[in-house]
Parts: C-alpha cells; structure tokens; sequence
C-alpha cells in the first residue's frame, strides 16, 4: 500500500502542475464557462455532490480501518469532514448555478482527483504517520488549523456576498 500511496503523491503533484499551466489556456467548461462539445451533462448540483462525496468516504473508511487513534488524528478528522460535508452536501444547494448542467468529463476527472485525495489524506493520516498529542502544540497544527479557519470563512463570507438570497440560516 506504500507503494500506492507514494505513486498517488507523485500523480497528484504532477497533474496539478500540468492542470495550472492548462487552465491559462484553457477555462474549464462548467459554471460562466459552459459550453458545449463537452459530451453528456448532469445537473451541477448532482455532479458537485457525486464528485465530492469520494474524499470524505475515503476519508472515514480509513479512519474506520485505523488500529490506533489518537486526539489529533480524529481532529483531523473532523477537520476534514467540515468542509467536505459543506462542499458535499451544503454548497451543492446554495450555489446559484446548481440547476446548470455540469459535463459528465469534468465530473469524472474530480471523482479521480478525490479518489486520490482521499487515499493520500486518509492513509497518511491514520495508517502511514503517527500523531501524538503533542502534536496540537505545533506550529504545524496551530497554522493549519488558522487557515481552515480563514479559508472557510472567507469560502462561506463570499458565497453569501455573491448570493445572499440563497443563504441557508446558521451556515
């Protein structure tokens, strides 16, 4: 399973510097810049739920398969279920295009993305690395922890900026 972790490492990396030099040349066809000659679609709202769902599934399988836990690791956890059961399950009804069509393409590229997502995530933090409690009082941790926090509330601040009739109450 080493092996396949540190392969995963090696396509994650080197597709997301392949992907950044792309997207200046290319924008990326769903939401504004839909268009057509992307082959089949599904409603936005259904594909950002099905393309999501696999980093968090990854994510507990993993946590369900763990022979030891510890303080940090399940904060870890929970960390990362925040945000993907928004991005998942929350986001998906709120964003204003989720009636728009999504290509089916597109949709299976992030189910891979999050299919490896999860795996590199999930198997580092509960089978591969050890984290002690000590590790809540590094720098590490206590930054991490600070740009979640900002990012999420930047995330949540812009999506009730850009659409603040869709403002689901206590999100």
């Amino acid at each position: 399973m080493f092996k396949l972790y540190n392969y995963s490492l090696i396509i994650i990396f080197t597709t997301a510097v392949i992907v950044f030099i792309l997207l200046f040349f290319i924008s990326a066809p769903y939401g504004k810049f839909r268009r057509e000659g992307w082959g089949l679609a599904v409603r936005a709202k259904w594909a950002w739920m099905i393309m999501e769902f696999l980093s968090p599934a990854l994510m507990v399988y993993f946590f369900l398969t763990a022979e030891s836990l510890s303080l940090p690791v399940i904060i870890f956890l929970i960390v990362w279920l925040i945000h993907y059961v928004h991005r998942t399950f929350i986001y998906p009804f709120v964003q204003s295009g989720r009636d728009k069509s999504f290509p089916v393409v597109v949709v299976l590229m992030a189910m891979i993305f999050n299919c490896l997502n999860g795996f590199v995530n999930g198997y580092g933090v509960f089978h591969l690395y050890d984290y002690d409690v000590s590790w809540l009082m590094s720098w590490q941790f206590i930054a991490g922890v600070i740009l979640f926090i900002a990012g999420f509330s930047i995330n949540k601040n812009a999506d009730k900026t850009r659409h603040p009739e869709q403002e689901v109450k206590g999100l």
